[in-house]
């Protein structure tokens, strides 16, 4: 997925490494993922960071046509969140495809030299889908945050 029509700030910093994990109860969630990119240097990481938070920054939708040709239309709105890290943007994403509804809340922080990109989902269809838990999010966030502060 592409955000609000825009390249994955990966291709405009690119990392010097990068690693990510999504965790699914089931084929319809709900999940949690991270994608942590590391930078040269906490200035790169910085960059990187901005380019995000400049991206996102007066979006508050977007359509996106997955590879089966469906569209998908995001809501795009800021989220409250506790602060993780000095650098964070926080949001949610609403969406709606044929058949389908559901929200991802996505934050994004950057500690030292390091941008993660930390989200969780719930996806509604005909057929039924995952209900992430409340506090789910903040809570895999915080550790994450956490982790990568100890790392750093």
């Amino acid at each position: 997925m592409t955000l609000c029509g825009q390249p994955d700030i990966d291709t405009v910093v690119p990392p010097s490494a990068e690693a990510s994990v999504t965790y699914m109860q089931g084929a319809l969630g709900p999940f949690l993922a991270e994608a942590i990119a590391a930078y040269s240097s906490a200035d790169e990481a910085r960059r990187a960071f901005r380019a995000f938070a400049e991206m996102v920054d007066g979006c508050e939708s977007f359509e996106e046509t997955d590879e089966d040709g469906t569209t998908i239309k995001y809501m795009v709105t800021p989220l409250a969140f506790d602060e993780l890290a000095e650098d964070q943007v926080a949001l949610r994403l609403n969406f709606q495809a044929e058949g389908v509804t559901g929200a991802f809340d996505l934050v994004c922080v950057r500690i030292g030299a390091t941008v993660a990109q930390i989200a969780g989902g719930s996806v509604l269809t005909i057929l039924g889908g995952g209900q992430l838990a409340m506090g789910d999010l903040e809570s895999f966030a915080a550790t994450a945050t956490d982790r990568l502060g100890q790392a750093a």
